[in-house]
């Protein structure tokens, strides 16, 4: 009461905390439609369904982006050829106008020890090939019902590294790499009521990738699919963005 009252202080910190969240929303916002802004190539303008090739990264005209790593554009050890499935989602709703602010995310630069750390301290290495194999299959291809079974039945860990060894792959960067949406949303169900949920969703592959990145930077799904999948990502509110990729681009880059 020194200070003027405990009333008034806990009013004043209740309206910093509100000021900040609103500010806070805001750049998940901007930053949300800035990175679709970047990946809608220029034909999507003039098409409100957004309808792409195959392998838009191949074969569409990206504006604004350099897609010369070929790791960008690729799963480690994934399946050749993997295709999503011909499909339109009517709930992204979103053609760029043109005037989205650009976002400085103010990222610093790639942190090989925070990346280290949340490997050290959540990246499993325990189970047999052949259950990685499990894992590896599930998530690569989508089957829902075999990775519920093999993560809840069976116990298998969700953060098991199932790439090739030291490349730091779990099934959240496949899953997200080829765009398997509804396993997604399982996946981050299950970790909903873990209490390090925000260090499991942004562990990094030995690239700097988390499951957004590999998202955002895929050449298996479409740009549809892509849009869906990065909302997916944003809305868990879990998404730490100042990572960067080993190589020095933020998320917006």
């Amino acid at each position: 009461e020194m200070f003027g009252g405990t009333s008034t202080f806990k009013s004043d910190h209740h309206k910093m905390k509100k000021q900040f969240k609103a500010e806070l929303m805001n750049k998940k916002e901007l930053m949300y439609n800035q990175v679709l802004k970047k990946y809608v190539p220029a034909t999507a303008m003039e098409d409100p369904l957004f309808s792409q090739p195959s392998n838009p990264f191949k074969e569409a005209n990206f504006t604004s982006i350099d897609f010369s790593s070929k790791f960008d554009n690729q799963a480690a050890n994934g399946p050749e050829g993997s295709t999503a499935p011909d499909q339109l989602y009517p709930e992204i709703n979103f053609v760029p106008s043109g005037n989205t602010p650009d976002v400085d995310l103010g990222a610093p630069k790639y942190d090989k020890e925070v990346a280290e750390r949340r490997r050290t301290q959540f990246l499993t290495m325990n189970h047999s090939i052949k259950e990685k194999m499990e894992l590896y299959t599930s998530s690569t291809k989508g089957l829902l019902e075999d990775l519920r079974s093999v993560l809840t039945t069976k116990k298998y860990s969700i953060t098991e590294e199932i790439s090739k060894s030291g490349y730091y792959w779990t099934v959240l960067h496949y899953a997200s790499h080829y765009g398997h949406y509804e396993v997604l949303i399982f996946l981050i169900e299950f970790l909903e009521d873990h209490p390090e949920k925000f260090e499991i969703y942004n562990m990094q592959t030995t690239e700097g990738k988390t499951p957004l990145f590999c998202a955002i930077l895929s050449g298996d799904i479409k740009l549809p699919q892509k849009q869906r999948i990065i909302k997916l990502w944003f809305d868990t509110n879990c998404i730490d963005l100042s990572l960067r990729k080993q190589s020095g681009e933020d998320l917006l880059q």
